[in-house]
């Protein structure tokens, strides 16, 4: 009874040790992995303090982000809070980009340069702009022109934060039309 009570110890002693070297290292024990641990505590050949003090003196694999086949990218809108939290919260989050939402530009204090420069720290590439509403449909040639403008000047935008797409909802103006001659 003794026996086990003191090898139950040792063993708790061991892996608070292990968790104090994980923590030093902004670790989790789910850095480690299972197989390694597993493996090193079923092995008869090494004692428990052995296998600790090595896999403590190796530095830990940490696994890496799986490779897809496709970049991950998510809208501001999809985020609460303020633009710079949102951006910061999608890094974080481990997207390869993401894709700005228009308000998000309207309020932010700062230039359109400073939202590329922090995406550019943050490693984010600024994949889209969005969204460009009411595009087609425009009921006469003034309002199509005035869109057309208006979308000029997103493009500007777009050059601004080093994007080329953009996201055109469909219009769903009770004034649009479907003339071929507008669309």
């Amino acid at each position: 009874m003794v026996h086990t009570f003191e090898r139950w110890e040792t063993l708790h002693t061991f892996s608070l040790i292990i968790d104090r070297y994980l923590d030093s290292q902004a670790l989790t024990s789910a850095a480690v992995p299972h197989y390694q641990l597993s493996h090193s505590f079923n092995s008869g050949s090494a004692s428990l303090a052995s296998t600790v003090m090595n896999l403590i003196s190796k530095p830990l694999v940490l696994p890496k982000k799986p490779s897809l086949p496709h970049r991950t990218s998510i809208a501001t809108v999809c985020v609460s809070g303020q633009l710079l939290d949102k951006l910061t919260a999608i890094a974080e989050a481990g997207f390869d980009g993401v894709e700005i939402f228009e308000n998000d530009l309207l309020h932010y204090p700062g230039s359109r340069q400073d939202i590329y420069n922090v995406c550019q720290e943050l490693g984010l590439k600024i994949e889209m702009y969005q969204p460009f509403r009411d595009l087609e449909g425009a009921p006469n040639p003034e309002e199509l022109k005035r869109s057309l403008d208006r979308l000029e000047r997103k493009f500007q935008w777009m050059d601004e934060l080093h994007t080329d797409l953009i996201l055109l909802c469909s219009n769903c103006s009770p004034s649009s039309v479907s003339a071929p001659d507008y669309l």
